[in-house]
């Protein structure tokens, strides 16, 4: 129960409302345990990133106390830089499961395949999409520290540079729609979304007049300038 508990309040932490660990079985076979695809991705995805979790995925096998060796059911580890992470069956209606996870650029990417009808075709289709993600996919500088991405400009002050304060480096694959633009506040921001990622990059901007003086104001009247 207090497994099941904290569980609970760990997914709702990570906003993964279509993810349940059963309340009668935390093994998995519990009918009320649930999830989607996606959110197993993204629990996969925070797995590898422990250190310690992802050392033990990622091994084909291990010598456990009282059950002695025991080998990992995942035949796709080595493949295509797989490195982990979990195969699952527990019968109708999820089938055969499988979340495998792979690095490239430095970044850590999780696939989640559900509802294999045999446990070689979960491996097949799994590794089809890795194979096809790595393709598409690519990690590209977006942002250079200090990159003039927008001005503020008026007729007392002319052009005023807004400029990146960190560089911004993310994964895209080819298609994805891309946007940008800046909100200003308190602060200013560059909001960027990457298809359903959304980022907010911290923005400076100079120090600038924000109203122009009597003297500026009297000398425009008159189509002069200071």
């Amino acid at each position: 129960e207090n497994y099941q508990a904290y569980a609970a309040e760990m997914l709702a932490g990570w906003g993964l409302s279509n993810t349940t660990v059963g309340v009668v079985d935390a093994s998995g076979y519990d009918a009320s345990t649930t999830s989607t695809a996606k959110e197993l991705a993204i629990i996969g995805g925070k797995l590898v990133a422990e250190p310690v979790l992802a050392e033990i995925v990622a091994k084909t096998e291990a010598e456990v106390p009282v059950a002695g060796e025991i080998v990992n059911t995942n035949k796709l580890l080595g493949e295509a830089g797989i490195s982990g992470v979990k195969t699952g069956y527990i019968g109708d209606p999820s089938g055969y499961c499988i979340v495998t996870s792979y690095l490239k650029d430095g970044h850590a990417y999780t696939v989640s395949l559900l509802g294999a009808e045999t446990r070689n075709g979960s491996f097949d289709d799994n590794l089809a999409v890795v194979n096809e993600t790595q393709a598409v996919l690519v990690s590209i500088d977006l942002l250079v520290e200090g990159e003039e991405v927008g001005y503020y400009e008026s007729w007392w002050t002319g052009k005023i540079p807004i400029r990146t304060t960190m560089n911004f480096k993310e994964v895209n694959y080819f298609g994805m729609e891309k946007t940008a633009e800046i909100v200003a506040g308190d602060e200013e921001v560059l909001e960027i979304k990457l298809g359903d990622n959304r980022y907010e990059i911290p923005l400076e901007v100079e120090a600038f007049q924000k109203e122009p003086n009597l003297i500026q104001r009297f000398l425009h009247v008159f189509g002069w300038s200071a």
